[in-house]
């Protein structure tokens, strides 16, 4: 039951906030077939934009402002849902992003909040910053507050190869700034390789310090309006189907790890 009234909350939200940009895009922005998706370039988009949830700075090479939601119900547990709102906002070789996520529930879970600034020195290269703010609660117990940071840099070499690399904390900080436990610092390096017009190769790898490694390859095949993508690593697999409408791409997600289970997931991006 408490599965079951968790789904109908994230379809509530997902609807309130596809609503209110529709909303937006009517009455605020504009024509609706300015900055259309165009069936050439879906493949390129959604790549900039997944790739973005691991390496911020790829985003940019995407060349348009964006918003993204999205809701996981990891392994299939209420007290488990992963909750986002992100987005991006373009201005010449400028790119700010933020973000703000939820994983857990109401008792128990960490909010993310982050802001970043990305730059675009050439059409071949760009950098950028984010600064994260952590806070982990449980009820009954005292809240922890944490600050880090995340160094950012990505290059194309092509217009068929994407690099980006990422450290996630190098600087060393604590769990709430003056205690023991230092944050993970992590490394994470994500290539994509276009072949032809409608397939897309990714490769990322990742290693936590402490903690493990772990490596994941997937394919996208775009057809026409929509994105197929299909992959597998060391920890688990994943299924993906993305469909673009106007400004819109609609995602939808399935992933299975191999040592914990099934985990939905659906969102959605806008562009404008």
């Amino acid at each position: 039951m408490n599965s079951a009234n968790s789904t109908y909350e994230n379809i509530k939200i997902i609807l309130f906030f596809l609503i209110a940009i529709l909303f937006i895009n009517k009455y605020l922005i504009g024509s609706p077939d300015s900055g259309r998706i165009h069936y050439s370039s879906i493949i390129n988009i959604h790549y900039g934009l997944q790739s973005s949830q691991y390496i911020g700075v790829n985003s940019i090479f995407v060349n348009k402002s964006f918003i993204t939601l999205s809701v996981e119900n990891r392994y299939c547990l209420a007290e488990l849902t992963n909750k986002m709102i992100c987005g991006g906002f373009r201005s010449l070789k400028d790119l700010f992003l933020f973000r703000l996520s939820h994983f857990g529930y109401r008792k128990m879970g960490e909010l993310n909040a982050s802001f970043g600034y990305c730059r675009e020195f050439s059409r071949k290269f760009a950098a950028g910053l984010q600064f994260h703010y952590l806070l982990d609660h449980a009820y009954q117990y005292d809240s922890r507050h944490s600050f880090t940071v995340e160094v950012s840099a990505s290059v194309r070499t092509s217009h068929k190869l994407q690099i980006g690399v990422a450290v996630f904390n190098p600087i060393a900080l604590k769990y709430g700034m003056v205690g023991r436990q230092v944050i993970p610092i992590a490394f994470k390096l994500d290539i994509g390789y276009k072949i032809g017009g409608k397939c897309l190769l990714r490769l990322q790898f990742a290693k936590e310090q402490p903690g493990g490694f772990s490596c994941f390859g997937e394919v996208n095949m775009g057809i026409r309006n929509c994105i197929l993508a299909v992959g597998a690593g060391n920890r688990n697999a994943r299924l993906l189907l993305a469909i673009s409408y106007k400004k819109f791409i609609f995602q939808f997600q399935s992933e299975y790890s191999f040592r914990f289970g099934y985990s939905p997931e659906m969102g959605g991006y806008y562009l404008f």
